[in-house]
């Protein structure tokens, strides 16, 4: 059979497609065949009128990917960085490693009261020994009080866990081992900016894996075949194809868990998880108060007592003083039934300078208790190891990923440039 020379010129798909159909059909001489091409046929010129997203999705997926690139790099890396977090702190700075011992801990008011008492810092937060962080200390977060005083502006204050002494005082901006958890969680700006990007990151991530997922769907029957079709022959920007799909594949699931969870505790008011905050009726309510009575602004040590006067038999786990986000008092209160081992079940929530009750509430009432859920998942560690070593893969991959990317995208550009170089020839 000899076929017409084909038209160099453009030529539409559907009478291309009309033209191996003819001749099929002048060859095929069986009904049968002849019906199994009109079939194919009739299916073709029906994919033909449906709207096909794959392009606009795959150009998204390109562009969006060269331009979070960086810092979902970055994101990973530091991520990693922080599954080490006890580790590398420990390492840079030896004292804090203070082994467990067989009696109780010292109170967070002693800890306040001695931190306090040594002037020149403001506390902003102070956390029990493993409330927060995995050290064996009292960890305080602290800002300088007024320019005269010798020291960094943002210090943290370690405290012996057993006789409530203070260890150390470590500028925030010169350890190197916590470099990684202020960038993977503020972008290295202490501020609520720096959230917003990270959240913005997470989300645009959580998207990003799903759209990858659609790109990466396979024709029927073929899935199989695509998932083990990794040859390490070919050219390197077809092994990076092959290790950018099937590495997405197989852990999409907790890659997009892991943008939606940055989405999440970053903006919390904007998921279903909610903020621990009082309602602005009550908030409105203190600031009445504080003001017709004149009341002084409250110490840490005061508030402290005030708390477990609302819940006799408890002890605090976590304090952090009155700020813009949450202007009151929010104190964490462990008993030994509680069903949260390491931070306690209930807040207080306290005025900002009267110190009036407002309740004290069980976490699992409200959004922090999700939310604390959510930090567990995104790190882990409510999996124990095994959970560790599933995000320590998936930090692995999302590393990868990035450079896969835009090494696939930079060779794809320049063989189109070759190409079109040499038809210009």
């Amino acid at each position: 059979m000899v076929l017409a020379k084909r038209d160099p010129r453009p030529y539409n798909l559907s009478q291309y497609q009309v033209f191996w159909r003819s001749q099929h059909l002048h060859s095929a001489g069986s009904p049968r065949q002849e019906q199994d091409c009109e079939d194919k046929h009739l299916a073709n010129s029906a994919t033909a009128q449906t709207p096909n997203w794959r392009p606009l999705l795959r150009q998204a997926h390109i562009y969006g990917g060269l331009f979070l690139a960086f810092f979902l790099f970055m994101q990973a890396v530091t991520g990693i960085a922080l599954i080490f977090l006890h580790e590398l702190v420990e390492a840079e700075n030896p004292h804090l490693a203070i082994a467990e011992e067989d009696r109780p801990y010292a109170t967070i008011d002693q800890v306040v009261t001695a931190a306090e008492g040594a002037g020149g810092y403001i506390l902003e937060e102070v956390y029990a020994p493993q409330a927060r962080f995995r050290f064996n200390v009292f960890v305080a977060f602290t800002s300088r009080a007024n320019e005269t005083v010798d020291g960094p502006d943002d210090a943290l204050l370690a405290f012996h866990p057993y006789s409530g002494e203070l260890l150390a005082t470590l500028d925030l901006t010169q350890m190197l081992s916590l470099l990684p958890l202020i960038y993977h969680s503020n972008l290295l700006t202490l501020n609520d900016g720096g959230r917003t990007v990270i959240a913005s990151i997470g989300l645009a991530m959580f998207f990003m894996a799903i759209v990858g997922l659609v790109l990466w769907r396979p024709r029927p029957g073929q899935a199989l075949k695509k998932l083990r079709n990794f040859r390490v022959h070919g050219p390197w920007s077809a092994k990076a194809f092959r290790l950018h799909s099937i590495g997405g594949f197989w852990l999409f699931v907790p890659l997009a868990f892991l943008g939606f969870s940055a989405f999440a505790m970053h903006k919390p008011d904007l998921v279903w998880l909610g903020d621990p905050e009082a309602s602005r009726e009550q908030i409105e309510a203190w600031k009445k108060l504080d003001a017709d009575t004149g009341c002084e602004p409250a110490t840490m040590d005061a508030a402290v007592a005030r708390a477990l006067e609302m819940r006799p038999g408890s002890r605090v786990s976590v304090v952090s003083r009155p700020r813009n986000s949450t202007p009151f008092w929010w104190i964490r209160l462990k008993s030994d039934q509680d069903v949260t081992a390491v931070a306690g079940d209930f807040v207080a929530f306290l005025s900002p300078r009267c110190l009036a009750p407002y309740t004290v509430q069980d976490v699992s009432d409200y959004g922090y208790w999700h939310r604390e859920t959510m930090v567990s998942l995104h790190t882990g560690r409510m999996f124990g190891y095994a959970g560790e070593a599933v995000i320590l893969l998936s930090g692995i991959v999302l590393m990868v990923l990035p450079i896969t990317g835009v090494w696939i995208w930079w060779s794809r550009r320049r063989r189109k440039r070759a190409s079109r170089a040499a038809l210009a020839s």
